[in-house]
């Protein structure tokens, strides 16, 4: 009885069985290229900068580049034709279109490294007589040895003072950004290449918000316009009894630009002050409620509490006016029936 986790041998009529009979379109240099590399012995690769240099060198030569850059369709255009596709697809190494193929990245600036496979399929479609040794010397040569120096300018104590002094001076009266503006950008430059810390924490210290104007919008002309619209609304629903209660909020939440005049109300003198006087309580709002009941309910007179009841109100909720209001209704009601 076989197990699940049972240890089976690989037998030598089974590697010939699973094998892939998939050869490349040029085995012999391939062949040479891998050997050489495998007898080469451990040895420092070369680096990004090198294999960078190396194949912008190589595709410049062969007439593989447009430009700056690689002419891609064109080198993969000569990978398929000096490689079979059934081979290229069996070692996942067949181009496409996308930006994250590994042609594209292997003949851009390199940031990671690539397999050896991926470098000798192309390396042998931009020139087919190379040869791997010849490839690392010529990736050697390509680095440039001489760095260039650079030379430090010196300056003179008093002239850091000077500089100093002029923007302390400037940065206390109009703040950092409005002195560059004003014709001291030399002074700021010069300060942060030599003393980027003391400039920094001068600006830090003497730093002012710039007030910004926005011209954009005719604030009293559109303040106008909004008082007209509020007129237009509260004369709509002024006779309706049983409308919402006409806030502050639902009165605004009626207009077009809603949002902005809420949010802009400071802006509008006039909406305010129409608002603040036109708009309707919270008292207001329940002694109208209470009058539509008792303009529904009429000639009748209905108990205090039903009447609560059909306006939706109670006593925890009433204010003081409403209820004086409510209780001032009904005493004379009763007055009058009892004549």
């Amino acid at each position: 009885m076989q197990h699940r986790h049972e240890y089976f041998p690989l037998q030598a009529q089974q590697i010939e069985t699973l094998s892939p009979q998939i050869s490349a379109t040029n085995p012999k240099w391939l062949d040479v290229q891998v050997c050489w590399l495998l007898n080469r012995g451990e040895q420092q690769s070369l680096s990004f900068e090198q294999w960078t240099n190396l194949y912008r060198d190589l595709l410049v030569k062969n007439g593989f580049a447009k430009g700056c850059y690689c002419n891609y369709p064109l080198l993969k255009e000569a990978i398929e034709s000096v490689w079979s596709e059934e081979w290229l697809r069996s070692m996942n190494l067949f181009p496409n279109e996308t930006e994250s193929d590994w042609l594209h990245k292997i003949t851009r600036k390199h940031r990671k490294s690539f397999s050896y496979l991926e470098h000798l399929v192309a390396l042998y479609a931009i020139q087919k007589d190379i040869k791997l040794s010849e490839v690392i010397d010529r990736g050697k040569s390509l680095v440039k040895s001489n760095i260039k120096k650079v030379k430090l300018t010196t300056f003179s104590k008093t002239k850091m003072r000077e500089n100093q002094k002029i923007w302390l001076n400037q940065v206390k009266q109009f703040g950092a950004k409005v002195a560059r503006k004003n014709g001291y950008e030399s002074t700021y430059m010069w300060l942060y290449r030599h003393n980027r810390d003391w400039l920094l924490n001068t600006n830090n210290k003497y730093k002012r918000p710039i007030p910004v104007v926005n011209n954009r919008v005719d604030w009293k002309s559109r303040d106008m316009e909004i008082v007209r619209a509020f007129i237009r609304i509260i004369n709509k629903h002024s006779d309706d009894v049983s409308g919402p209660r006409l806030s502050i909020k639902w009165l605004v939440s009626q207009l077009d630009t809603g949002t902005s005049v809420e949010k802009y109300l400071y802006k509008l003198p006039l909406a305010s002050i129409y608002l603040a006087r036109y708009s309707e309580s919270i008292t207001d709002y329940q002694i109208r409620r209470i009058t539509q009941v008792m303009i529904m309910t009429r000639p009748n007179i209905l108990p205090r509490w039903q009447i609560l009841r059909l306006s939706g109100l109670s006593d925890e909720r009433m204010t003081q006016m409403t209820c004086e209001f409510l209780d001032s209704l009904l005493t004379n009601f009763w007055a009058l029936r009892g004549q």
